[in-house]
Order: C-alpha cells, then sequence, then structure tokens
C-alpha cells in the first residue's frame, strides 16, 4: 500500500512500519482452550495475544480443531474483531450477545452459533465463508443478522436455525431450516437441495424477495408468507 506524504511523495513502507508498532493489529490469536473454561473473554483460553481486548484488531482469530472445549461468549460480551475469523474443521464457536465481524471463514463439520442470549442481538459480517455442518441464528423476533450484500450460502449445513430478520445479497440453502421465532428474510432465497422448514407451531417466516430453485420446498411452520415470486418444484404447506 502507497502513503501520500506531505510532499506529494508516496512511501511504501509507511503502513507496514505502522503496524509493526501495533502489536494487536499484528496478533494472530489462537483459542486454547487452556483456562479450563469456554469463556472467550478469559485471558488464559487465548495464546498470541497479551490482553483479551487485543482480540478486536488481531490479524487472525483462529478456532482450530481437536480442543475439548470451544469458546461461547457470553449475552453480556459484545465482540468485535477487525481481523479474520477462522473455524477449524470439527470446531464450534457461540456468541451470545453483539457480533461484529470482518471476516469469517468455516471449515469442515464446523458448528456456528449466533445471537443466542437473552433479549435482541445484531450480528454484523462483511465476508460470510461457510462450509460447516450447523448454523444458528437469532431466538427473537428482535434479532438482526446482517451481512450486506454479501453472500450468504449455507448449502453444507445439516441444520440450520433462525429467528429474527435476515439481510443478504443472497442466500442459498437446502436440507432443514428450524425457526425459533417471528422470522424475515429479506434477501431471495435460492434452493439448492430441498428443504424442510419447522418451527414450534407458533412462529411466522416470511420470505420477502421469494424463492427459487428447481427442488421442493416444504413448510410446516405456522405461517408460511412469500412476497416475491415462488419459482421452485413443488411448495407444500402442512
Amino acid at each position: 500500500s502507497l502513503v501520500l506524504l506531505g510532499d506529494g511523495t508516496a512511501s511504501a513502507s509507511s503502513l507496514s512500519d505502522e503496524i509493526a508498532a501495533d502489536p494487536e493489529a499484528n496478533a494472530n490469536a489462537v483459542w486454547t482452550g487452556d483456562a479450563g473454561t469456554n469463556d472467550w473473554a478469559t485471558l488464559g483460553n487465548w495464546s498470541g495475544i497479551a490482553n483479551i481486548s487485543q482480540l478486536e484488531n488481531a490479524k487472525t482469530v483462529t478456532i482450530p480443531a481437536g480442543k475439548t472445549l470451544y469458546p461461547e461468549a457470553s449475552t453480556e460480551t459484545s465482540v468485535t474483531l477487525n481481523g479474520k475469523l477462522i473455524i477449524g474443521d470439527g470446531a464450534s464457536v457461540t456468541f451470545n450477545g453483539n457480533v461484529r465481524i470482518n471476516s469469517i471463514t468455516l471449515g469442515t463439520g464446523t458448528i456456528i452459533k449466533f445471537n443466542q442470549g437473552t433479549g435482541d442481538q445484531t450480528t454484523t459480517i462483511t465476508t460470510f465463508t461457510f462450509g460447516g455442518k450447523e448454523i444458528a441464528f437469532g431466538n427473537s423476533s428482535g434479532d438482526v443478522f446482517d451481512i450486506g450484500s454479501g453472500a450468504l450460502d449455507i448449502s453444507s449445513a445439516d441444520k440450520a436455525t433462525f429467528g429474527g430478520s435476515i439481510t443478504a445479497g443472497s442466500f442459498k440453502v437446502k436440507g432443514s431450516m428450524n425457526i425459533t421465532a417471528e422470522t424475515e428474510i429479506n434477501p431471495q432465497v435460492t434452493l439448492t437441495g430441498n428443504l424442510i422448514v419447522t418451527d414450534n407451531g407458533s412462529n411466522t417466516v416470511m420470505f420477502q424477495n421469494g424463492i427459487a430453485g428447481d427442488y421442493d420446498f416444504t413448510s410446516n411452520a405456522n405461517s408460511t408468507w412469500f412476497r416475491g415470486d415462488v419459482n421452485v418444484k413443488s411448495v407444500t404447506r402442512n
């Protein structure tokens, strides 16, 4: 990167010097679980950082595979990660409070859960690359999951659980989707396989921009609404 100096010249080394002087921007934090708890905010559960606040601006935050304990952030813990969160094959992480993350990459067989605490929380993600087996978002109609114009592709998930409002540029899904609260899905949904929507018998799910794909759509939700076009192989509402 080039940085313009006062005399109009450009310095290629200024940015790297600035980063080198900031240990937080250079940090590569790794979850160890060595403190013997699953608490995200406990410093002893991490390597590569000197204090827990360094997670916010760390270059990478990695949850590796093969751990006995995996992190969970409490409802009172708001998590901001300006770098990249990497979740290894088979690992998991749960966020109960508000979350703002620049980039997430999930390996095969991973489990990630957002906004699982009491009350309404907001999750904001810039780039979301999902390869996991299970995702959960929200348990309240006031929960917000927002990745802006980015792609939300959870086709690899065996299980998806949603509640609240979902915003993305596109949304791909198959398998099963369980609704835990009133749910509004704002992007058009593209089926990559048959989809069955279930709930506890009292919730409504709204597909604001319709649904498409040459697969079967089945809803066992209390109420299912489409405001956009429905272009699927078949629709069954039980």
